[in-house]
């Protein structure tokens, strides 16, 4: 094999990594969003992390704004660094609800001493006697 036909094959396949060959996929081809096990599972330059409800791993990247993430994901600082990540504000437990998908910030997921049964737990604070609780919930010290 010619010197030049390597370095064409070689240039085919260094391009066809990055993406930069119409027609050629690159051989990560992972979306952001997709399920992975390590950054390897991942397209090059994306990350593999675990959701905020630890319920699965997904592929993300870095972002600047909430417009280089796909729908569903927002741009949020992680430790520091902005990477697209799943909103799942809008499914965490509030006082009281279900643990099911978690818990919004400043709650802690309590119940019967279970952390495992999410589906008898209920999400809630610390309290610090009467009257440090919301209307309808009671301080058990």
């Amino acid at each position: 094999m010619s010197t030049i036909m390597i370095n064409k094959l070689v240039f085919i396949f260094i391009f066809s990594l990055l993406g930069l060959m119409p027609g050629l996929m690159p051989i990560y081809a992972a979306d952001v969003g997709a399920t992975c096990m390590t950054d390897a599972d991942c397209s090059i330059g994306q990350f593999c992390i675990i959701k905020a409800d630890q319920s699965a791993k997904f592929c993300t990247s870095r972002c600047a704004a909430q417009t280089d993430c796909p729908t569903g994901m927002t741009c949020q600082n992680k430790g520091g660094i902005l990477l697209c990540d799943y909103d799942l504000s809008s499914q965490l437990g509030q006082m009281g609800e279900s643990c099911q998908n978690g818990c919004a910030d400043g709650l802690l997921c309590v119940g019967n001493g279970d952390v495992n049964d999410v589906e008898n737990n209920y999400c809630s604070r610390v309290c610090i006697g009467a009257g440090s609780c919301p209307s309808g919930f009671y301080c058990t010290l």
